[in-house]
């Protein structure tokens, strides 16, 4: 059986530790049902119509854009981590070498 060499455990940290959340709070993540119950409440309050429309805003439960992504890797790799991209395209190479199924890596 064949190990892994130095080059390849150092690309697999790399990997891992650029997806690692350094900052994490529960507050940070979106409750859709208490944001809609501030906005009744709000409507109620100042004394304006509501219905459905009202009340819907933008789904902040779906997954982040692509545009949102590359964006955290830009102040990933401006902090002077590898950022997420470049650590998996150095560990993919170190891994399946220049060419995987005639593909540039």
């Amino acid at each position: 059986a064949r190990g892994a060499t130095d080059e390849q455990v150092a690309a697999a940290v790399d990997a891992v530790r650029s997806l690692l959340v350094h900052e994490y709070s529960p507050l940070d993540m979106p409750n859709p049902t208490l944001s809609r119950y501030y906005r009744v409440l709000e409507l109620v309050a100042l004394d304006m119509a509501y219905g459905p429309e009202a009340i819907t805003g933008a789904d902040v439960t779906l997954p982040p854009s692509v545009e949102d992504l590359e964006k955290v890797d830009a102040v990933l790799t401006a902090r002077g981590d590898l950022g997420i991209k470049a650590s998996i395209a150095k560990l993919k190479l170190a891994l399946y070498g220049e060419c995987v199924q005639g593909l540039r890596v």
